[in-house]
């Protein structure tokens, strides 16, 4: 992926052929409703050279790295959410924040060949059973009420 996160580059083995590739990412980015633009002529060339040069480009490895920090930032966010709602303790707050950057951490650095095509009622579930032994029922509803918003950071929020 560039660092732009704007392309992702995929590096086909020597003996496969690049339309059988193309085909097998299409259909990936397809089921999670990804849109893209497969890049072309000669903007495909000048890509190519920007990418074998190394520079302006995560591997694999750094990109599982940048998941898992954007695991522990969502995890955060959702933290801060609920004590809007509720006290927690500075332990309570770490203890299930580590719970659900867990949780996200494993859903965003799987193997290839185990896509997470979870509907998210079932990445709520997860969530909503790894912070069952760190919250009281207030605290639950407070949680689910910051999973409705969603992940992403709204308005004012890091």
């Amino acid at each position: 992926m560039n660092t732009e996160g704007t392309k992702l580059a995929v590096v086909r083995p020597e003996n496969s052929a690049r339309e059988s590739l193309a085909e097998a990412v299409k259909s990936v980015l397809e089921a999670r409703n990804v849109q893209y633009k497969q890049i072309e002529g000669e903007n495909r060339e000048k890509t190519i050279k920007e990418f074998q040069s190394r520079k302006g480009w995560y591997r694999g490895a750094e990109v599982d790295e940048l998941s898992k920090r954007e695991a522990d930032l969502i995890a955060a966010r959702l933290v801060r959410r609920v004590q809007a709602k509720v006290t927690l303790s500075e332990e309570k707050a770490k203890a299930l924040e580590a719970a659900f950057a867990a949780v996200f951490k494993r859903r965003f650095t799987r193997a290839p060949d185990q896509s997470d095509q979870a509907p998210l009622a079932q990445r709520n579930s997860e969530l909503l059973k790894a912070a069952r032994e760190h919250l009281d029922e207030q605290g639950m509803t407070a949680l689910k009420e910051a999973l409705r918003a969603g992940y992403r950071p709204q308005t004012g929020e890091p």
